[in-house]
C-alpha cells in the first residue's frame, strides 16, 4: 500500500475541496478493511472529512505498480 496523506495538508480556501488519491498495491479484495478505516481516521484527525472538504480516489495497481492503477 502506498498513500501520501501529506498532500492533503495543503492550505485550502473554505470553498475548495482537496482531491487526493489512495493507491493500493494489489486489489480491493486483498485489502484488510481496517487499512482504509485507518487512512480515513488519519484524514479526520487532520480536519479532512471525505465528501465535505476532501475527495479521495481509491486506485488499485492490481499487483503491478509500474503499469499504473485502476479506479474501483
Amino acid at each position: 500500500m502506498i498513500a501520501w496523506p501529506f498532500a492533503a495538508r495543503a492550505q485550502q480556501s473554505p470553498d475548495k475541496v482537496a482531491h487526493i488519491a489512495y493507491l493500493g498495491a494489489l486489489s480491493p479484495a486483498t485489502l484488510d478493511p481496517r487499512q482504509i478505516e485507518q487512512f480515513k481516521t488519519g484524514l479526520v484527525e487532520n480536519g479532512l472529512i471525505e465528501g465535505q472538504n476532501i475527495t479521495v480516489d481509491y486506485l488499485w495497481a492490481e499487483g503491478n505498480i509500474a503499469h499504473g492503477a485502476t479506479r474501483r
